[in-house]
């Protein structure tokens, strides 16, 4: 049985007058490769294959690699599976610090290109979880039970933040049933008053419905943290067809302390299945 794979095209980010340095051929700066999906830690195995394939022997650690998708670094710990089909990955080293004035010693097998294989599309997400880092220990699986599901929290995300990386990884939501998103509770604790995030809200629902009407639209109220400001996202509800998950027992302040590790982010222990039970409910309710 033939393995899962990904078509990637790989872009060496890399400066020109130092490539012979580096590379055992100049045109592998910019190829196609093919990432084997069976196998754990897609990371990783991308940085070290890459390294074994393409660079000059014991000239660079795989370590020093740096991976980007669309100006978003690709941690080694990713779990979500972030890779799709025919993606454009760019790679850059991290540090120079070990280049020579002089090209070293080739050793022996200078492996050919990587070639292009027959390549099975991986099952596509049905279901996307995406917030600010309130979300970060969320598990998206536990929420949509037997979906392949997209995850992705960004520390100090506004809105805004959040629909400019919607935007730049719009083909990974377009078979997704539910979209679930929290954001908002950054716009409050700046400097915009409460109509500026009101309208953020307005145009990011606005924007999910028009790109992806077939899926479900899920916002999560806010949860009115130790210090912020605090709306209610039930204005939506007139504006574009979604859900807007009440969080009950975050609204009880002498509760927060015991629910927010930090004031701040969900507890993992004591807020999580909370959290998650509360946008469960609402699906199965349709509200």
């Amino acid at each position: 049985m033939p393995s899962e794979s990904l078509r990637l095209k790989i872009q060496l980010l890399i400066d020109p007058l130092k490539k012979d340095l580096l590379l055992k051929e100049s045109n592998y700066t910019n190829f196609w490769y093919c990432l084997d999906t069976n196998k754990l830690e897609l990371v990783e195995q991308l940085k070290k294959d890459i390294c074994l394939k393409i660079f000059i022997s014991n000239l660079t650690d795989y370590r020093s690699l740096s991976i980007q998708i669309d100006n978003f670094e690709v941690p080694s710990f990713e779990t979500t599976q972030i890779f799709r089909d025919n993606d454009t990955i760019q790679i850059s080293l991290k540090t120079a610090s070990h280049l020579k004035n002089k090209k070293p010693h080739l050793e022996a097998d200078l492996t050919e290109l990587v070639k292009d294989k027959t390549i099975q599309i991986v099952k596509p997400f049905e279901a996307a979880l995406i917030g600010t880092s309130m979300v970060k220990h969320l598990d998206p699986n536990k929420i949509f039970e037997n979906k392949k599901s997209f995850f992705k929290s960004i520390s100090g995300g506004r809105i805004s933040d959040i629909q400019e990386f919607i935007k730049k990884r719009e083909g990974f939501f377009n078979d997704c049933q539910f979209i679930c998103l929290t954001c908002g509770s950054n716009d409050c604790d700046s400097y915009n008053d409460i109509q500026t995030t009101i309208q953020k809200c307005l145009d990011l629902a606005t924007y999910l419905h028009s790109k992806y009407p077939k899926g479900i639209l899920i916002f999560n109220e806010l949860i009115p943290r130790l210090k912020t400001k605090y709306i209610d996202l039930d204005f939506l509800k007139l504006v574009v067809p979604c859900q807007v998950v009440k969080h009950d027992e975050f609204e009880d302040k002498s509760k927060l302390e015991n629910l927010l590790m930090d004031g701040v982010h969900i507890n993992p222990i004591n807020g999580v299945p909370i959290y998650i039970q509360d946008i469960k409910k609402c699906m199965d309710s349709g509200n």
